[in-house]
């Protein structure tokens, strides 16, 4: 529900301003941490928990409601968004006509020493969360609770996003040399089902052990 909120605010409302500054950013808040925070897959992996346990009604009405929680979360978060980038276009065009000018330019990242600057920061930064991520993980490992999944999650996060990012060059591509269902977004279908099922495997061994 949360993601699909934030979603409707950086992948619809703010995308186009958020472009000017940084194409990379847009992709990376939109493709990166938005569509790993979407996923639905976690969702129906518990509907499917729920229906290997003969509660047939409950998972028919958790996948269905499911659906509904997503369509209107990105809804409000549409109508949300528009009214706070009203809100902030209407500050900005006030402080200007005092005389406070706000100039977005500086902020855009378009020479190479931005770029290089940019980089190696969020390299640093990535360096350093994986690894903290990865001990935290094998530490707690042993006792398969909530804190090493969690941390367990975030060390294989970096590889997921990035095959994530890689997947999406599909959508619009369609399927066969006919190119048919261009519609369907088949990278992220795909990233869908095999989150989902990496998902129920983990159940399975969770379940196991």
């Amino acid at each position: 529900m949360l993601g699909s909120f934030l979603m409707a605010w950086f992948g619809i409302i703010f995308k186009t301003d958020i472009r000017h500054i940084s194409e990379h950013l847009i992709v990376g808040i939109t493709t990166g941490y938005m569509g790993s925070l979407t996923t639905f897959s976690g969702w129906n992996q518990a509907m499917v928990s729920m229906s290997s346990k003969d509660h047939w009604a409950y998972a028919i009405a958790g996948i269905v409601l499911g659906m509904f929680i997503v369509n209107e979360s990105i809804r409000v978060g549409a109508e949300t968004g528009e009214r706070l980038r009203s809100w902030i276009l209407k500050c900005i065009k006030e402080n200007s006509s005092i005389g406070s000018t706000c100039n977005w330019e500086h902020l855009k990242v378009n020479t190479r020493t931005k770029h290089f600057v940019l980089i190696a920061v969020m390299m640093i930064l990535l360096s350093f969360v994986w690894v903290l991520s990865i001990v935290l993980a094998i530490i707690k490992v042993r006792n398969l609770d909530d804190g090493a999944v969690l941390w367990l999650g975030c060390s294989v996060a970096p590889p997921g996003v990035w095959l994530r990012w890689y997947l999406a060059r599909l959508n619009g591509q369609g399927i066969g040399k006919q190119r048919s269902l261009k519609w369907l977004p088949i990278g992220t279908l795909v990233a869908n089902v095999l989150a989902a099922g990496i998902m129920a495997s983990l159940a399975v061994t969770a379940k196991a052990v």
